[in-house]
């Protein structure tokens, strides 16, 4: 009988330890169901409005670049913007980033950074085009776009594609 009430004791105790767990991950929950206009839950229990935090200025600056980004790949994909162009814009969106959400081109390879930046567009846009029939055609004509210009002038620099240059800050 010692024997099973221990054994008793020992589940009591984990299954008050889960309870709490699961109590606290609850209310975390809770809190991100939470409309963060009105602050109730999507119950319609306003005991959440004191709880509810303000948006993160960080994610939301991230939100609207890859918003921005959808666009320029969406121009790419239908043929109304080249990948200079879009590789240019992309440069700006990356410069804009959160100093916590740094830009990785050092994830995509290449000589230079503005060379890094169309690749990353190459692979921005081949991530949209994840089952389109016409993938293929137009990840050949970026790859294209960007070899004739590697063909022309050896490396992608700001000076022989100013659209590309880091921009100067004026302070």
């Amino acid at each position: 009988m010692k024997k099973h009430a221990g054994a008793l004791v020992a589940v009591a105790v984990h299954l008050i330890a889960l309870a709490g767990l699961l109590s606290r991950n609850w209310n975390l929950f809770e809190r991100r169901l939470a409309d963060p206009r009105t602050g109730q839950d999507p119950w319609g229990s306003p005991h959440l409005a004191r709880e509810v935090l303000p948006p993160d200025p960080d994610v939301a600056a991230i939100q609207r670049s890859l918003e921005e980004k959808d666009e320029i790949a969406q121009a790419i994909i239908d043929g109304r913007m080249t990948l200079v162009k879009a590789a240019a814009r992309f440069r700006a969106i990356n410069a804009s980033r959160p100093p916590a959400w740094p830009d990785r081109l050092d994830l995509y390879p290449g000589q230079t950074d503005e060379e890094r930046v169309c690749r990353q567009v190459i692979r921005y846009v081949e991530s949209k085009l994840a089952d389109q029939p016409d993938a293929s055609t137009i990840l050949a004509r970026l790859e294209s776009e960007l070899q004739a210009h590697l063909a022309a002038h050896g490396a992608i620099h700001g000076r022989n594609c100013p659209a590309l240059a880091p921009q100067e800050s004026a302070d």
